[in-house]
């Protein structure tokens, strides 16, 4: 529903940053899950250092 009425992609949501990382994870998991991945969370939009 947000990326719907933000007008963004999935993935895009995937990869932001949320004030909790147990949310950050499930968003992660969601767009996995929708993408076909199944558990494998999304990869992260920048490489960690």
């Amino acid at each position: 529903a947000l990326s719907m009425r933000a007008g963004t992609l999935v993935g895009r949501i995937a990869q932001t940053i949320h004030a909790y990382p147990t949310w950050s994870l499930s968003t992660r998991y969601a767009a996995a899950q929708f993408f076909d991945r199944g558990r494998e969370p999304a990869r992260p939009a920048r490489a960690q250092a």
